[in-house]
């Protein structure tokens, strides 16, 4: 049996914990947390068109 095969790797739920802070960061900046939205919502769909 491997040891430690359980906790090598990346941290997921440290991964989707920061991504849902984040976002909610960017909304309460408002106006100014836009720009970097549009951002990131310009980043996915080069993505997908890329994928």
């Amino acid at each position: 049996v491997p040891y430690g095969t359980d906790s090598d790797g990346m941290n997921i739920l440290g991964l989707v914990l920061f991504a849902m802070v984040f976002g909610v960061a960017l909304r309460k900046l408002g106006e100014e947390g836009e720009e970097l939205i549009r951002f990131f919502n310009a980043f996915n769909e080069a993505t997908m068109v890329l994928v």
